[in-house]
């Protein structure tokens, strides 16, 4: 690669890392309804359909799942891989409630975010209720960058 190409590769790495700020979890900061979110934290997270995504060898398995829209889900992102995943999905995360995201003992409330880091070998938990009805994509973006590099998937509320 020539010192040019070079330079714009760095110049696009520095602004893709520059554009993403995360929190404790390596969740990004989105956009969301706080109050709602509040609200959802006195729910009975016990009774919710837990819902589960498998990250393995640049697969999601399943690749499409599907809510209805105004009930209570817990979706468990589990990585089956020695590298950490991100389920990115801006689209998804803004037609939903957010009550919060667990990783292993560790435990965020009041989320509003656009993605969720999954450690090598880890799970991560998200309380949410879908509001919004629609087709929405996922991705894993390996890095943070503007060109989504891994694979994908679609989630429909209904």
């Amino acid at each position: 690669m020539n010192v040019v190409g070079r330079s714009v590769l760095g110049a696009l790495v520095t602004l893709g890392l520059s554009g993403c700020s995360s929190g404790p979890l390596g969740i990004s900061s989105g956009k969301c309804d706080i109050e709602v979110a509040r609200q959802l934290t006195k729910k009975d997270w016990g009774r919710a359909d837990v819902v589960a995504i498998r990250m393995r060898q640049n697969e999601f398995t399943p690749m499409l799942v599907e809510f209805q829209s105004g009930k209570a889900y817990i979706l468990r992102l589990v990585n089956g891989d020695e590298w950490a995943h991100r389920f990115k999905s801006p689209e998804f995360f803004e037609a939903v409630s957010v009550a919060g995201i667990t990783e292993g003992s560790e435990e965020q409330s009041d989320v509003c975010t656009s993605l969720v880091t999954i450690p090598a070998g880890k799970s991560s938990e998200v309380r949410f209720v879908p509001l919004r009805d629609g087709h929405y994509e996922f991705v894993d973006e390996f890095l943070p960058s503007p060109f989504p590099e891994g694979p994908s998937g679609l989630v429909i509320i209904r």
